[in-house]
């Protein structure tokens, strides 16, 4: 077949572009922590319509020595560096906030 039938093709203007929707910290019982951050497709038409489509799964297993550059999310320029040591620490940090907020009495 020499192509996909297209029904009802309309031509678009508009922009796309990757992104994380997700990251997740993996931290199995007895095995080695895993970074998976899930990549989405946006597409922006330009009525101003948006659309998010699910790309790719990226990982990236613990390795306490890996540095990683550290991002400004709004820019994607590298403001500093850190070893993933710091960087597990920080987000295990935001499972231990979250819990002792969940665990607190209901005030009265």
């Amino acid at each position: 077949m020499a192509g996909n039938l297209q029904l009802d093709a309309v031509q678009i203007t508009g922009t796309t572009y990757s992104y994380c929707s997700q990251i997740m910290l993996h931290n199995p019982l007895n095995g080695t922590p895993l970074a998976v951050c899930y990549e989405d497709t946006v597409t922006a038409l330009s009525s101003g319509t948006q659309t998010s489509t699910p790309n790719r799964v990226l990982s990236l297993p613990y390795n306490p020595t890996q540095v990683i550059n550290i991002l400004d999310p709004t820019t994607g320029n590298t403001v500093t560096t850190m070893p993933l040591s710091q960087v597990f620490g920080i987000l295990f940090s935001i499972y231990g906030a979250a819990r002792a907020a969940a665990d607190q009495p209901p005030s009265p």
